[in-house]
């Protein structure tokens, strides 16, 4: 894939701190390249779907990603039958 200088590149990274993040650090003194670390698929979507440009969007981008994340709990429904079948 070609860039121009005008163009935004985002490379997303898995583990901050991880080999491919320190790899693509390299990258950073580009104008044009940023790195997001710790990503999810909420991310992906949102990079992919948003194409974030301004540092702006990519904050929203990274904050609207992390508000994604729950922790998922059984609660037990009192209203319900014992016997599911």
């Amino acid at each position: 894939m070609q860039s121009t200088p005008e163009q935004n590149i985002i490379i997303l990274a898995d583990i901050v701190g991880g080999s491919m993040c320190n790899a693509a650090m390299a990258l950073l003194p580009l104008p044009n390249v940023r790195i997001i670390g710790g990503m999810n698929l909420a991310l992906v979507l949102e990079v992919v779907l948003a194409t974030p440009q301004t540092e702006a969007e990519i904050q929203h981008v990274i904050e609207s990603a992390s508000q994604n994340m729950h922790e998922v709990q059984l609660v037990a429904n009192q209203e319900q039958e014992e016997d599911f079948f």
